[in-house]
């Protein structure tokens, strides 16, 4: 059974080399923070926008998963579905740095940290739907929220979390 490994591992994640066998684990750490069973109790955060694999497993696969939640349908539309798998940067508009405050649920009861990011990146990945139908994102454009996401789940696939940043 999956579960948020506290303190999270730091150590870089496998790429996946076919999506097929991580969809049904993906679909169940999607379950997990629809049912609430991700969030530690007592824990600063109980909502997130993601979950990195390695969070819940120690067998790092380079993937993340959503938030189904209805209140994030806008987000997950701008990814194009719910489950990223295989994530790149290709390019960051450095003109766009910026400062974001983020919590982390791999560190449930530390406060929100200052965290500085790219409000605009191009990136490419796979995607995985909710109903499990691959496709392919050539390259796609990320501003705002979902950059923020972007990078902040890409560096728990790197093996860092926000305490490992200045």
């Amino acid at each position: 059974m999956l579960k948020l490994i506290t303190p999270p591992l730091r150590v870089n994640a496998k790429q996946v080399a076919d999506p097929k066998e991580i969809i049904q684990e993906a679909l169940d750490i999607q379950s997990m923070i629809m049912e609430g069973t991700v969030f530690h109790p007592g824990s600063k955060h109980n909502d997130c926008y993601a979950v990195a694999q390695p969070q819940v497993s120690t067998y790092p696969l380079r993937y993340f998963v959503l938030n189904p939640s209805n209140k994030l349908k806008a987000i997950r539309k701008e990814f194009g579905g719910d489950i990223i798998v295989n994530p790149k940067i290709l390019l960051k508009n450095k003109l766009t740095k910026m400062t974001s405050k983020e919590g982390c649920l791999s560190w449930p009861f530390r406060f929100l940290k200052s965290i500085k990011r790219y409000e605009e990146i191009e990136v490419n990945y796979v995607i995985i739907d909710n109903k499990g139908r691959i496709k392919e994102v050539a390259q796609k454009s990320l501003k705002g929220l979902p950059a923020i996401i972007f990078q902040h789940e890409l560096d728990h696939l790197n093996g860092k979390t926000i305490w490992d940043k200045k």
